[in-house]
């Protein structure tokens, strides 16, 4: 009769899903803006959600029975990777098509941020919302169902926040760079791909 997992074999599995989950949602970015650069930036919105619920478990300890980095906090910290990226998608694609009709970074990067932000708080406010009675339900099991909440809570209530500065000062930051190294801004990817794609369809028009 086989053996079941132990703890150690189920702290693995959990960390393998959460390497697995950060490298797919990494290249679905990149081949979402056409850019290697724009994921890193939605990414720092990324790390302040799972530093978010990390320090919303330990806080637990001074406000009553301390929560546990159980599975279910695990699966909350990848479940994180996906609702926070989603804000700094939402950022992020408003900036380069704004950029690709012709306004400066800065007025792009400004303009994307103050007229998602209404989206970005509604979207999170519903998450948050959703995910409260599991940090807050009592009785048989709570123990285990609570952390998961609690992360989720945690981590989104910190991100949304934080994401609204810190993801434009990063898109400026990297568009600096890009533009440094190779005489283009960020949003060139985009350009290109949009000009193959105009491409291939008038060829298919023409055959």
């Amino acid at each position: 009769m086989a053996a079941s997992p132990g703890p150690v074999d189920s702290a693995s599995d959990t960390l393998t899903l959460f390497a697995l989950g950060l490298v797919f949602t990494f290249l679905i970015l990149a081949a979402q803006f056409e850019s290697w650069v724009h994921p890193v930036t939605i990414f720092t919105g990324v790390a302040l959600a799972l530093a978010g619920g990390v320090i919303t478990l330990y806080v637990t300890r001074f406000f009553g029975p301390p929560m546990t980095n159980n599975l279910f906090a695990q699966f909350g910290l990848i479940l994180l990777i996906g609702l926070i990226a989603k804000n700094g998608i939402l950022i992020v694609e408003f900036a380069n098509q704004l950029q690709l009709e012709g306004k400066p970074v800065f007025d792009a990067v400004w303009e994307a941020t103050t007229l998602r932000f209404r989206p970005i708080l509604m979207t999170s406010i519903s998450t948050i919302g959703g995910t409260l009675p599991l940090a807050l339900t009592t009785g048989a099991g709570a123990e285990t169902r609570n952390p998961l909440g609690l992360v989720v809570v945690g981590g989104m209530s910190i991100a949304t926040v934080l994401t609204l500065f810190v993801v434009p000062v990063f898109y400026l930051l990297f568009d600096w760079l890009v533009s440094k190294v190779t005489g283009h801004s960020s949003a060139q990817g985009l350009r290109r791909a949009s000009r193959v794609e105009a491409e291939v369809e008038a060829a298919a028009s023409a055959s």
